[in-house]
């Protein structure tokens, strides 16, 4: 956080974007939305957990329960694990807010997300879940989010939680509060209010996509896709799926690829050590400078523009290090090939194509962007047309195969080569889409 020197030459801290949205959005006058009648939907104000023994009774309520709705309100910015300030669970009795300001123990709420038995139902839930893995050494066990079910029913994706509760719910809810201080205290009604309807409203959300999912015959998929929030890797650091995103579409040549995964775990062990954020250590573009242009001694380091001096101090020679490690890095070592260069002709079929699946998915009421994207296009193409390579894996199994791997074929070979447009969609003549 930048500070500012008073006259008296000490630093002030400079208020942060968080605490001045904060200020802001109490200083605005808010009148709670109207609870429907809902029998999914709790109608009593959230109770506020601050003790061991009241969590230990809500979780064996949870448990009796069978499914819960849990969210979790936390600060990212300022740590290397983001903190949590709150815990929110319902059932489709009771709303609770379990206040890690207080003396409280989350453990039994890890519990339950990880019980096999007990149902956790979020809404892009990835974060929220994490903590298990990292508390208990074990994965989230039941899962039901409902943007990656909503994706599976015509839905866009990602689509935020506002407005499936308001497709759903008679209830439309602000979001004023998104950005604010989670570890103030007291905690005002209008935060606990606002914290509250996050999971209020979530066993009604899922009720309803659940018979969507039904009517349109995808629960099958939806399954499919849940159950990879389940998985415990998806929770690890990953240093070569790190390295890849931050190469981008076009990647790194294959060195500098190896030395980006070098360089990327030096700034996670780093981060941690230091208790910020990777991003804060050490911004993403100056990694993948130091990858693309290595720098061989400390005191070129100095040259660098934009990586900080305390950065170089103390860790300038491990720089360097991971530098030579990643140049020296064997090749089974080494990150997946950089993509083929495209040339205006392909360039144009892979856009053809990737526009074809796009339109053939949202036909099929499947949001595209769940199911693959332009790089795999891309990657089919040059497999196919140019023998480069491998067609992706991720289309060739489970559910993505089922709605798109002999459709995409077919297109590759010919064998559908007309089109007709009907209800904002191409469908194929076969009518499959």
């Amino acid at each position: 956080m930048e500070e500012r020197k008073h006259r008296s030459g000490r630093r002030r801290r400079r208020p942060s974007r968080r605490s001045e949205s904060h200020d802001a959005a109490h200083a605005l006058a808010h009148t709670p939305s109207k609870i429907p009648d809902h029998p999914l939907v709790p109608q009593d104000p959230p109770a506020v957990i601050t003790s061991n023994d009241a969590l230990d009774e809500l979780a064996e309520a949870v448990r009796a329960a069978g499914v819960f709705a849990y969210d979790t309100e936390f600060i990212g910015e300022e740590t290397y694990h983001p903190r949590i300030a709150l815990i929110q669970i319902a059932t489709r009795e009771r709303v609770s807010l379990i206040d890690l300001m207080a003396d409280v123990d989350p453990t039994p709420v890890w519990e339950l997300v990880a019980d096999a038995e007990v149902q956790t139902v979020v809404h892009a839930g990835e974060q929220d879940l994490e903590p298990v893995v990292r508390h208990l050494d074990r994965a989230p066990a039941n899962v039901f989010d409902t943007q990656v079910a909503a994706a599976f029913t015509g839905r866009p994706y990602p689509l935020a939680l506002d407005s499936l509760i308001g497709q759903f719910v008679d209830v439309s809810l602000s979001k004023s509060m998104t950005f604010t201080r989670w570890d103030a205290r007291p905690l005002s009604a209008d935060l606990a209010n606002y914290a509250a309807d996050d999971v209020r409203y979530l066993l009604a959300v899922q009720a309803g996509l659940e018979a969507d999912l039904a009517d349109r015959g995808t629960a099958g998929w939806a399954a499919e896709e849940l159950a990879t929030l389940t998985r415990r890797d998806r929770y690890r650091f990953d240093p070569d799926a790190r390295a890849t995103r931050l190469a981008g579409p076009r990647g790194l040549p294959p060195r500098a690829m190896a030395t980006l995964r070098e360089l990327v775990i030096l700034r996670e062990r780093a981060a941690e050590a230091q208790d910020v954020p990777p991003r804060t250590f050490l911004v993403d573009n100056i990694l993948v400078r130091l990858a693309r242009d290595p720098v061989k001694s400390v005191e070129r380091l100095q040259d660098v523009r934009g990586l900080p001096a305390p950065v170089i101090r103390k860790y300038g020679q491990e720089i360097i290090d991971a530098t030579a490690r990643g140049r020296a890095a064997p090749l089974s070592r080494e990150s997946r090939p950089r993509p083929p260069s495209e040339g205006p002709a392909e360039r144009t079929c892979i856009a053809g194509l990737w526009s074809l699946t796009a339109s053939y998915c949202y036909g099929r009421g499947i949001d595209p962007g769940l199911v693959t994207n332009r790089r795999e296009i891309a990657q089919l193409c040059f497999a196919r047309f140019r023998g480069v390579g491998e067609p992706p894996a991720r289309l060739a199994t489970g559910w993505r195969r089922e709605l798109l791997g002999d459709w995409i074929e077919r297109v590759i070979a010919g064998e559908v080569v007309e089109f007709r447009f009907a209800d904002e969609c191409l469908r194929t003549v076969d009518g499959q889409s």
